[in-house]
C-alpha cells in the first residue's frame, strides 16, 4: 500500500511540474508572440506620437501623407489560412513596385511612411503590407519573420499575377520588417524581385528576444526553453528556423542595409556584423549608418541623406535590369 502512495506522489509531482512548465511556456508565449491588437487603439497612437519626441512633426506629416493618399485595400490568403491585407498605392501603370513591411507590434503607416513617400516621389507603385496579426490582417501570433517571410513570398506572387512578370519589385522593411525581407533572401524569390532595403533589422528572432529579455531584467537563459516550447505549442512555429544573418549570406540580389548608431533596441552592431560577413562572401551590399538615429528613426534623423541613398540605390538597380 505504501508503494502505491509513493508512486501516486511521484506521478502527481511529475504532473504538477509538467503543468507548471506548460503555464510558464504559455506566459512567455503571450509576452513575446501574442498580438493583443493595441496598435488599433487611439491611446496607442497617442503614445507613439509622444515617443517620436523631436521627430514628431516630421512623422505627423508623413503619416498624414500615408493616410490621405488614395489607395486600394487588397487581400491574399496565407498558407495557414489567414486573410492578409495591404494598401495598394498606384502612381503609374507598369512602374516598379515596392512591397513594404513594418515592425513588431507597430503599424504599416507608422514605420513605412518615409519609404512610402520616397517611392511615390519616384512615381513608383507601392504595396503597404499589414503583417499577420497587425492592422487589418488576421492572426494572433507574431513570429518575428519566421512565418512572415512566407507571407512575403505570397505578396510577391500576388504582385506577379496582378501586375505581370515584367514589373520590377523591391522589398523594403523596417525593424522586424527589415529582418523579414532579409530572411526571404534564401527563399525562391521571383526573378523580378531585384533589390532589398532593410532598415534596422535584427540578426535573428532568437538573438533579439534574448537581447530584449536581458534589457528588461528577465532570466533569459532560464526562460528560453519555455519560450521555444510556447512558440511551438501555442504559436505553431519553431523559433530557430529562420535567421536574417544566415539568409543575407545567400543573397543573389543587391541589398541596402541601413541602421542608426544610437539604436538601443536593435543594436547597430547587428547590421554591422551582417554587412561585414555578407560582403566577405561576395554579396552585393551597401551599408549606411546614421550616427545620431535611434531605432527606426534614421529617415527622420536625416531625411535628405536617407532619401538620396535609397533613390540612388533603386535607380542604379533599375538601370542594371533594363
Amino acid at each position: 500500500m505504501e508503494e502505491w502512495i509513493i508512486i501516486l506522489i511521484i506521478l502527481s509531482s511529475v504532473a504538477a511540474l509538467l503543468l507548471l512548465a506548460l503555464l510558464i511556456s504559455y506566459l512567455t508565449y503571450r509576452l513575446a508572440f501574442y498580438s493583443n491588437r493595441k496598435s488599433g487603439n487611439a491611446a496607442y497612437l497617442k503614445k507613439v506620437m509622444e515617443s517620436y519626441g523631436e521627430y514628431a512633426e516630421g512623422f505627423e506629416k508623413l503619416l498624414k501623407n500615408a493616410e490621405d493618399s488614395e489607395c486600394e485595400r487588397v487581400f491574399i490568403s496565407s498558407r495557414d489560412g489567414l486573410k492578409l491585407s495591404a494598401r495598394y498605392y498606384h502612381k503609374e501603370e507598369g512602374a516598379p513596385l515596392h512591397i513594404l513591411f513594418h515592425g513588431y507590434r507597430s503599424r504599416a503607416e507608422f514605420d513605412m511612411s518615409g519609404a512610402l513617400y520616397e517611392c511615390m516621389a519616384l512615381s513608383h507603385n507601392v504595396l503597404l503590407v499589414d503583417q499577420r496579426a497587425h492592422g487589418v490582417s488576421e492572426g494572433k501570433n507574431i513570429s518575428f519573420g519566421i512565418n512572415e517571410r512566407q507571407d512575403l513570398l505570397l505578396w510577391c506572387e500576388f504582385a506577379r499575377e496582378r501586375f505581370g512578370c515584367d514589373v520590377k519589385i523591391f522589398l523594403w522593411g523596417v525593424s522586424m520588417g527589415g529582418a523579414t525581407v532579409l530572411m526571404s533572401l534564401d527563399l525562391l524569390l521571383p526573378e523580378n524581385v531585384i533589390g532589398v532595403i532593410a532598415d534596422c533589422p535584427y540578426t535573428s528572432p532568437e538573438a533579439i528576444i534574448r537581447l530584449v529579455g536581458k534589457s528588461i531584467k528577465l532570466p533569459v537563459s532560464l526562460l528560453f526553453p519555455f519560450l521555444r516550447l510556447g512558440a511551438r505549442i501555442f504559436g505553431g512555429f519553431k523559433l530557430g528556423t529562420a535567421s536574417a544573418e544566415k539568409s543575407l549570406k545567400e543573397a543573389k540580389i543587391p541589398v541596402l542595409l541601413i541602421h542608426g548608431a544610437a539604436d538601443t533596441f536593435v543594436p547597430c552592431e547587428m547590421s554591422e556584423k551582417m554587412a561585414m560577413d555578407a560582403v566577405a562572401l561576395g554579396v552585393d551590399l551597401r551599408f549606411l549608418k546614421f550616427e545620431n538615429a535611434p531605432h527606426a528613426m534614421s529617415y527622420l534623423e536625416n531625411t535628405e541623406e536617407y532619401g538620396r541613398a535609397a533613390r540612388e540605390f533603386i535607380q542604379e538597380i533599375l538601370e542594371r535590369n533594363e
